[in-house]
């Protein structure tokens, strides 16, 4: 939590004047589950928190929620009005404190949508159409590109040799949330444990716009699934026969996850 300090007031002061650029990280809502100070949630907890996870949750982003309103309140209009706000989550919940339809074991640490698909809301001048959705394709990486952008650099960014960046920058996104999705794809992987040549976990996620396929590289098991028809990824479409259009996207993504790891 941010320390109970007018320091909003302080950096209203010394910044209003020239650009700047603030990374705030927030260890909430994670293990180890505790009791926010009361003034910052509406739940009722009381006991172990422990024996009531969910609540405990709850109450952890309903805290980390009115911090941010306290800082964005600190900033005061002139800065706020003129500051482009980024906030994204990291990785999903813990198992313990899952709530339904979200299902146990497919959240934290994950390749399931409950460990990758994570809240990301952008406000500020840059957004042309506030409160609007935007359903493309987006990755966490993509948050480089975009803020230098929103830094003032412009046209194509330079890549590394030996590390491509894997960046798309989200400004057309903010002038127009409709515009079609910029990536075919986004990837993901897991693999443990991560400081060994030969680990003894390695899986791979790969989807588009509707299908998504999973791989577990150790066992070779595949499960492909219509986030469209089934967001929670319940039913396997690999089980059984593939429609017309499954088929089409299910040789995509194998095309497309063997051409990234051979890149």
């Amino acid at each position: 939590m941010i320390p109970h300090e007018s320091f909003g007031l302080r950096l209203t002061r010394a910044w209003a004047a020239e650009p700047w650029f603030l990374v705030l990280s927030f260890n909430s809502a994670h293990k180890p589950y505790h009791s926010p100070p009361p003034a910052l949630h509406s739940e009722v907890l009381v006991g172990d928190p422990l024996d009531s996870p969910i609540a405990h949750h709850r109450a952890m982003v309903e805290s980390m929620d009115a911090e941010l309103g306290r800082l964005l309140a600190g900033l005061g209009n002139d800065v706020r009005s003129n500051t482009n706000v980024v906030v994204i989550g990291d990785n999903g919940t813990q198992n313990d404190a899952t709530e339904a339809p979200f299902v146990p074991g497919h959240g934290k640490g994950t390749l399931f949508e409950g460990g990758l698909r994570v809240p990301l809301v952008i406000a500020g001048p840059m957004v042309t159409a506030t409160g609007t959705e935007c359903r493309a394709l987006v990755n966490s990486t993509d948050i480089f590109d975009t803020c230098l952008h929103l830094a003032g650099a412009t046209g194509d960014l330079p890549t590394q040799t030996a590390y491509p960046r894997d960046s798309t920058s989200l400004l057309p996104y903010l002038a127009d949330p409709n515009q079609p999705s910029l990536r075919q794809f986004i990837f993901a992987e897991r693999f443990f444990p991560n400081n060994d040549n030969n680990p003894s976990l390695v899986r791979h996620a790969i989807r588009g716009l509707r299908y998504k396929l999973n791989r577990n590289v150790i066992d070779g098991i595949e499960r492909f699934y219509d986030l469209q028809a089934d967001p929670f990824e319940a039913t396997n479409l690999l089980l059984g026969p593939l429609e017309p259009e499954a088929r089409q996207a299910y040789f995509r993504l194998q095309t497309q996850l063997k051409d990234l790891l051979e890149s």
